[in-house]
């Protein structure tokens, strides 16, 4: 489950996206890019972790869960703030 942290509350009743709290109990907790400002390339978390495993997907977070991890939460060094969130399921 992909979701983005928002501190502002959305009053937009014709919104597509949902809204709630998360809580996690042992997130991996990573930058979004190991160089701060860029965005998906060879230093993203996405790719960092599937060159570390050697999977991705559903394998992937089958792998992640099993080694206690119950989301990732993305660093964004640049700005210092969360960026994307994923509950793995």
């Amino acid at each position: 489950m992909y979701m983005v942290f928002d501190s502002l509350p959305n009053d937009d009743k014709g919104s597509k996206f949902l809204q709630g709290k998360m809580h996690f109990d042992n997130p991996l907790v990573i930058p979004f890019n190991l160089e701060p400002g860029h965005g998906y390339d060879g230093n993203s978390w996405k790719a960092l972790l599937v060159k570390k495993y050697k999977k991705k997907g559903k394998t992937l977070s089958k792998i992640l869960l099993n080694l206690g991890f119950d989301g990732i939460v993305t660093v964004d060094l640049k700005h210092k703030a969360t960026s994307e969130i994923v509950k793995l399921l």
